[in-house]
């Protein structure tokens, strides 16, 4: 049980570092952001991560096609809830050539496969480096 909660402790902690860093590239590149980004953003790096550690076996190419696949899709269905049924209009991909409804472009899904790279590393460092000294290595009561 513990391990349990120390795996989902630190998987919360990833998601919550994944997102901050996403929204501040976001805020590079677009000069704006949205709050629901550092969870969406978030998501995707833990599960770039995750396909990492369930998988490590698998070339590192293939986790970056897969890890865009699922990025791809996480943006197709956060894009479909917050922009369409929401109406938040956070993103708006139209104007892109090969987009589904606006949310999702095959332009970003290639790009989503060489920042997945990143996002594991990224991932590894953290578990590997910061997760091992701290509290995560002792019992938690």
């Amino acid at each position: 049980m513990q391990k349990v909660k120390n795996f989902i402790v630190k998987e919360i902690l990833i998601v919550i570092i994944m997102g901050c860093v996403y929204t501040n590239i976001e805020m590079i590149f677009r000069g704006y952001t949205h709050p629901s980004m550092i969870i969406v953003g978030g998501l995707c790096g833990m599960l770039a991560g995750l396909i990492n550690d369930i998988t490590p076996e698998m070339k590192m190419y293939k986790q970056c096609i897969l890890s865009a696949i699922i990025i791809t899709f996480i943006e197709y269905v956060s894009g479909y809830i917050l922009n369409i049924k929401l109406g938040l209009n956070i993103w708006d991909y139209t104007n892109l050539k090969f987009n589904l409804n606006g949310q999702i472009s095959l332009i970003f899904s290639f790009a989503w496969v060489f920042l997945s790279y990143f996002a594991i590393k990224f991932d590894d460092m953290l578990k590997n480096d910061l997760c091992r000294k701290t509290m995560f290595d002792n019992k938690i009561n």
